[in-house]
C-alpha cells in the first residue's frame, strides 16, 4: 500500500506526535522508518488488480492444461500456478520456486517453443510486457521494432484454436523511453495479422474497469491499460464464460 501524497511537513509532525504518544504509553522503540498511509481509502493501482483478475477469469475459463507466460508480473503467475501448472519465460531468474511454477529463460523476440512438432500451446499470457520491449529498461536489446517482434513471436507459437490474454497501456501511441510505450487500439490489433481478437476491455486512467468495450469507440484516456483477448484461428473452442457488457467509459 502506498503513501497518499502530502507535504513532509505534514507527515513529519503526525509522525513525531504518533512517536511521542506511543512513548508515553510505555511502548518500546527499537528503530525508526516512517511512513504516512492516512486517509479513508486505498492509494492503489487498480490496472494491475483488474488486470490480473480479467486474465485469471479468462484463464480459467478455458482449462488448460498448462498455461505459458511471458513476463508478467510473478504475483500474477505465483497465484495462477496454485491452481493450473505454469511456464513463466522472463529474460531474468525471478529466484522463485513454487510447485507449478517453472522458469525458462527466454527472450520473448526468441522463443523456444514449440519444442517439438507435436506440442501445443493453448493458453499464453503476457501482461503490461511487450510495450517496454526493446527499450532497454530490463537488459534486453535495443530495437524500435521490439514490440512488432515480440507480438509476431507470441502468435506464431499458439496452436491452432489456443488463447492469447495480451495486456499493454493503450491511448494516444507514443513511447516514453526507456519507460515504456503507449499503443493506440488499433495498432494492437495491427500487430496480430494471423490471430483473431476475441475480446477488448479496458481499466481506465480512473480505476474503471469495462468489459467488451467497443474498439473503435473513442478513447479520451491518454494512459489507460487495454486487455485482449486473441485466439489463433483453427480447432473449435467450445469454452462456455461469463461476459459482462458495459456501456462505453
Amino acid at each position: 500500500m502506498q503513501g497518499i501524497a502530502v507535504s513532509d511537513d505534514i507527515a513529519l509532525r503526525q509522525f513525531e506526535h504518533d512517536k511521542a504518544r506511543y512513548l508515553e504509553m510505555g511502548g518500546r522503540i527499537d528503530s525508526e522508518k516512517m511512513r504516512y498511509d492516512h486517509g479513508d481509502n486505498f492509494a492503489t493501482d487498480f490496472q494491475y488488480i483488474f488486470m490480473d483478475r480479467w486474465a485469471m477469469d479468462k484463464v480459467l475459463a478455458q482449462k488448460p492444461e498448462m498455461v505459458y507466460d511471458f513476463g508478467s508480473q510473478l504475483q500474477f503467475v505465483s497465484l495462477l500456478s496454485a491452481i493450473i501448472p505454469v511456464t513463466h519465460y522472463d529474460i531474468r531468474d525471478p529466484l522463485l520456486y513454487l510447485d507449478n511454477l517453472k522458469f525458462c529463460r527466454a527472450d520473448i523476440l526468441h522463443i523456444p517453443l514449440p519444442q517439438d512438432a507435436g506440442q501445443r500451446i493453448d493458453c499464453v499470457t503476457c501482461l503490461h510486457v511487450a510495450e517496454h520491449i526493446g527499450l532497454g529498461r530490463y537488459g534486453d536489446d535495443i530495437d524500435p521494432a521490439g514490440f512488432t517482434k515480440a507480438c509476431s513471436e507470441l502468435a506464431r507459437i499458439l496452436s491452432p484454436g489456443g488463447n492469447l490474454f495480451f495486456s499493454v497501456p493503450i491511448g494516444k501511441a507514443g513511447t516514453v523511453f526507456n519507460v515504456h510505450r503507449i499503443l493506440d487500439t488499433l495498432g494492437v490489433i495491427d500487430a496480430f495479422p494471423e490471430i483473431e481478437m476475441i475480446e477488448f476491455s479496458i481499466i481506465n486512467s480512473n480505476g474503471q474497469y469495462r468489459r467488451n468495450v467497443d474498439m473503435h469507440t473513442p478513447q479520451f484516456d491518454t494512459y489507460g491499460c487495454g486487455l485482449f483477448h486473441f485466439r489463433k484461428k483453427g480447432a473449435q473452442n467450445n469454452e462456455r464464460e461469463v461476459v459482462y457488457h458495459y456501456t462505453g467509459l
